[in-house]
């Protein structure tokens, strides 16, 4: 592989690691707001409750409907989390391969 072919995938590579780094950062930032809303749901849930004691308020709580959507969302964005972390780490380390290559190719011309 020529010099050139070594620079423009480390070229991309950095332009897929700042378009999916800023991804991430997005679905990270909302996987996280989804699970502390859990709490926040699963409360709203409990107060509509017209059910006596405080065990029977959170059983109804947790078989909600409302409940059940959020906990769906937030097996959505975590997978999204997830699947962009594996994409960005993958392009990160593709740079990474490439550097080292460039670096053997540099070493070789000098040799020759």
């Amino acid at each position: 592989m020529e010099l050139s072919e070594i620079e423009q995938k480390m070229r991309e590579s950095v332009n897929n690691i700042e378009k999916i780094g800023a991804e991430y950062a997005e679905a990270k930032a909302l996987s996280w707001l989804m699970q502390e809303q859990r709490k926040i749901v699963l409360a709203t849930e409990a107060a509509k409750s017209e059910a006596k004691s405080t065990i029977a308020k959170e059983q109804e709580a947790l078989q909600s409907e409302a409940y059940k959507l959020h906990l769906d969302g937030t097996k959505e964005a975590i997978g999204d989390e997830h699947r962009l972390k594996a994409t960005y780490e993958r392009w990160y380390a593709q740079y990474e391969c490439c550097r080292s290559l460039m670096s053997v190719t540099k070493k070789q011309m000098e040799l020759l």
